[in-house]
């Protein structure tokens, strides 16, 4: 079977961006729970009528909460109250005031986090 140059590099190109959108997802699913978001029960059909991994408001026991669905990657909602969703802009906000110039604040983090005597 013969490949051409072309496809080789659309394949690599495919993968590499589905490989960095799910290390993107599941970076930001990382911070929402760190935030205190829940993760929430649903059906897989229900998941994916909501918008799709990006927060959004909505309204449930008559109290707004803030949710975040993802029915490609980790197949979960997050659930998160004012309080939660503060938290997490105030996180993402400190990412990126920290973040060198040309660097994904969150990738940044998660680095610091995993080195074993990180020291400020």
């Amino acid at each position: 079977m013969k490949f051409s140059v072309v496809s080789i590099l659309t394949l690599t190109s495919i993968i590499s961006c589905t490989a960095f959108k799910k290390d993107q997802a599941l970076r930001s699913e990382g911070l929402l729970q760190k935030s205190g978001f829940q993760t929430i029960e649903i059906d897989f059909k229900s998941l994916k009528q909501m918008p799709q991994q990006q927060l959004f408001e909505t309204k449930v026991n008559n109290q707004f909460v803030y949710r975040y669905a993802d029915a490609e990657f980790c197949v979960c909602l997050l659930q998160g109250d004012q309080y939660a969703y503060q938290r997490y802009v105030d996180m993402i906000e400190t990412l990126n005031a920290e973040a060198v110039p040309g660097t994904d604040p969150e990738q940044e983090a998660e680095n610091m986090r995993a080195m074993p005597f990180f020291t400020r």
